[in-house]
């Protein structure tokens, strides 16, 4: 009807184009509505399709679902093709049934790297690496094979990718680290389930989690120092995946309750202060422990915490002073506040351990 409509008031416009019945808006309002009218017999069926195809992924069948977004996808391109200025014409949609195709069709094989993923972490928890590395290199094969074979499926997982990527570069020392690290924890006053590196990070830890050391007070049992933020941040979050539990930087009450009362302190002993260590960041753990037996959480370098309380696009918090730092500054507790992305040859930083 309207395609007849538009021919007749086209025919109508072009012979009497004086007249008030002559319009082009007419003419070009009645194709779109044909457009709409026939692009749209093809748009109901394809929604049908959808629709069972959506069934049939909810009763489990993912094969059978998988085709029924194919046939989707196709019905969607010739709508596309033939109808370009229908309302209805989508390549997003294309691009949707094509990825639940995929993510149908890939199913079982998401779910068996979603099992895998939480066992290995159940064994990282455990230290139970010889059986974690080996599960590494089976999820390793299975994301490529989900990454190849199915490369719109929603059980694509970049980050996933990445922590697997990484272990299998760090799995031959997954059992030392962990007993490096567990080893030099101690738990914070007043802080259930949390436990804090008892010295800072020094350069050959860094160096091994992180695959590269930026300090310029070069030494492996110096703290690092040079690195920002960020890169603590990002440091926590490869140690995370090693460890299998949450790895982060202290808040800041943590970092004091860890430092607790400076009453009756010397902090001479204790201190690597501008007195003591001339400017220069000195090997951790050489000097004499706080009560709490933490070392260097005053002096040494300056460490970064949380700073949960300021905004992304604020700085960041490092506290306790540094080695450049004159002993009665220190005893005050330096609190100072950088840019994120910022690095400082006496600032460094120390890790914490959740429970689970």
């Amino acid at each position: 009807f309207f395609a007849k409509a538009s021919a007749l008031q086209d025919q109508l416009t072009r012979d009497y184009r004086g007249t008030r019945r002559a319009s082009v808006a007419r003419v070009a309002q009645l194709r779109a509505e044909a457009v709409i009218v026939r692009s749209g017999q093809i748009h109901r069926q394809i929604e049908a399709v959808a629709r069972e195809a959506d069934e049939q992924r909810a009763e489990n069948k993912y094969l059978e679902a998988a085709a029924g977004y194919d046939e989707a996808a196709r019905l969607q391109r010739e709508l596309n093709e033939a109808f370009p200025e229908s309302p209805y014409a989508s390549s997003e949609r294309i691009s949707e049934f094509r990825r639940k195709s995929e993510t149908a069709a890939s199913f079982e094989l998401g779910l068996e790297i979603e099992r895998n993923r939480d066992q290995l972490n159940g064994l990282l928890v455990a230290r139970r690496t010889s059986e974690a590395s080996e599960l590494i290199l089976k999820l390793r094969g299975q994301l490529r094979e989900l990454r190849e074979s199915y490369p719109r499926s929603s059980f694509n997982d970049d980050t996933l990718d990445l922590k697997i990527r990484y272990l299998n570069l760090v799995q031959s020392d997954l059992g030392d680290i962990q007993d490096s690290v567990y080893d030099a924890m101690l738990p914070i006053p007043d802080s259930s389930g949390v436990r804090m590196l008892r010295t800072e990070v020094p350069q050959a830890l860094f160096s091994l989690i992180a695959g590269s050391n930026p300090s310029r007070n070069q030494g492996d049992m110096r703290p690092v120092d040079s690195v920002s933020w960020t890169e603590a941040n990002d440091f926590c979050e490869r140690l995370s995946w090693i460890m299998g539990r949450t790895v982060r930087l202290p808040t800041e009450n943590e970092f004091r309750s860890a430092i607790g009362s400076l009453r009756y302190v010397s902090l001479e002993e204790r201190v690597w202060s501008f007195a003591s260590a001339q400017g220069i960041p000195q090997n951790v753990g050489t000097k004499e422990p706080l009560a709490s037996g933490f070392y260097d959480l005053l002096g040494n370098v300056s460490e970064w915490v949380q700073s949960i309380n300021l905004f992304q696009s604020e700085g960041a918090l490092n506290l306790g002073g540094h080695a450049q730092d004159p002993i009665d500054s220190i005893f005050t507790v330096p609190r100072r506040e950088m840019a994120r992305a910022e690095r400082n040859r006496l600032v460094g930083f120390r890790i914490v351990l959740e429970a689970d």
